[in-house]
């Protein structure tokens, strides 16, 4: 590890003699002492191991899922408009279907 990298949470440099770890993710490095969420005994087991996998707090993150809430009010709206149309006679909204 060179000096050229920053830690993503300090934006400090890496150093060779930091104890730092990299995301398997996005492959950023970050100083242990940075909330890592691993303790120094952790990490020295790590570092012991042949392989090290790790993933950053942004990287382990779940994607953000759509609400169902945000689909629904789009489908009733959608559900609106053909039940006003059908009412009121107006041929210009039609559903999808006859789309």
């Amino acid at each position: 590890m060179a000096s050229e990298y920053t830690c993503i949470h300090c934006e400090r440099n890496v150093n060779d003699d930091d104890r730092a770890i990299s995301c398997d993710q996005c492959e950023k490095w970050q100083h242990l002492s940075c909330d890592t969420g691993i303790s120094l005994r952790q990490y020295r087991k790590m570092m012991k191991a042949a392989v090290v996998e790790w993933k950053c707090r942004k990287c382990s993150r779940p994607a953000e899922d759509v609400p169902e809430v945000q689909m629904e009010t789009a489908d009733m709206t959608e559900e609106f408009f053909f039940c006003f149309s059908r009412v009121s006679g107006d041929t210009a909204i039609a559903p999808k279907s006859d789309r």
